[in-house]
């Protein structure tokens, strides 16, 4: 598996520049609609009104593509998440200042459908998720990991507990922090909305690094958010479970599509790390240096694990026989 070439590399960075945060915006107007569809059936008893809600779908199933697209360009470079979730620095940082966040909403210098989706930490969640998924692509394929029963278990484990542990304390440093923030237009800093969305974004960089030793690691944290996201769109359950700082801003950002969104990627991911794994026990690990080179081997060396040819024998001036060994000293002469 030869280094992806220059244009490769743009084509990829592009997707996580430009197609990744268009992707999101995607999903979280969509979602917005069906939210909004949602509490007036709620309130009302009437009906879900299903012709309105086509083109939001639409606008969903168009973002889920879009995402799916920008992480199975990691088949090719792992250059595109990685750019991903360099932008999702912005977001990220939007969570630790909101009064920032908040200056720009009502500055109207960003449409209020690019800004909004801040408050709900959609991007804060997404795109940091891209990136972490770049960089242990980038660790898989400098040295692929040794495979077992025991690191399996143990990698599905971590990531799921991660997963899990970050997304709920995202969830709520989101709501203490840039939620209030717009609703109370509150611009001062609170350290500890900060502290748990910095320990959020760690967990989920543990729990997708994770998988490089568990190919399977994320397919059971992907079912389960697709199983939240269909029981809080039948009804409004999950914003009463548990504490209201944390089941409130759960079930707005899993009624916007934020679940489906996660659960698509960790699902796209893990065909690329099943691509990646086939590859490897294929052609054996390789490196940006060439085919077949082992992942800490240096190019021209001699292959690791063979031994090197025997000499050939000694033969004289026609080839066939070993030169014979050379005639004795003569005797010394008697003393005089």
């Amino acid at each position: 598996m030869r280094a992806p070439g220059t244009v490769v590399r743009i084509v990829c960075a592009f997707t996580g520049v430009v197609v990744a945060p268009i992707a999101v915006g995607l999903i979280s107007s969509g979602g917005g609609a069906w939210a909004i569809a949602q509490m007036q059936f709620s309130y009302r008893r009437t009906g879900l009104p299903l012709d309105r809600l086509i083109g939001p779908t639409l606008l969903i199933l168009l973002g889920l593509l879009l995402l799916a697209g920008v992480v199975l360009t990691g088949l090719f470079s792992a250059t595109g998440l990685i750019a991903a979730g360099v932008v999702g620095i912005l977001p990220a940082l939007g969570t630790l200042a909101p009064g920032a966040a908040l200056g720009v909403f009502t500055s109207r210098l960003v449409p209020i459908p690019v800004i909004e989706p801040l408050a709900h930490g959609l991007p804060a969640a997404i795109l940091p998720l891209l990136g972490f998924m770049g960089l242990t692509l980038v660790t898989v394929r400098l040295r692929p990991p040794r495979e077992s029963a025991a690191t399996a278990l143990l990698g599905a484990v971590t990531a799921l507990l991660a997963l899990a542990l970050g997304g709920v304390l995202l969830m709520w440093g989101v709501q203490l922090g840039i939620s209030r923030a717009f609703t109370n237009f509150d611009t001062r800093f609170h350290p500890l909305p900060a502290a748990l969305v910095l320990l959020a974004l760690v967990l989920i960089g543990v729990g997708v690094g994770a998988s490089r030793w568990s190919w399977f690691a994320l397919v059971l944290p992907a079912m389960v958010l697709l199983v939240l996201s269909l029981i809080n769109v039948l009804s409004f359950a999950l914003y009463a479970a548990g504490p209201r700082d944390i089941a409130q801003p759960t079930g707005t950002f899993l009624i916007l599509g934020g679940g489906v969104a996660v659960a698509v990627a960790e699902l796209a991911f893990t065909a690329v790390l099943l691509v990646l794994r086939a590859r490897t026990r294929r052609i054996g690990p390789t490196t940006a240096a060439g085919p077949g080179l082992a992942a800490n081997a240096v190019p021209g060396a001699h292959p690791a694990g063979m031994g090197y040819p025997a000499a050939p024998p000694q033969t004289g001036l026609t080839g066939a026989q070993p030169s014979a060994p050379p005639p004795p000293a003569p005797p010394a002469p008697p003393a005089t």
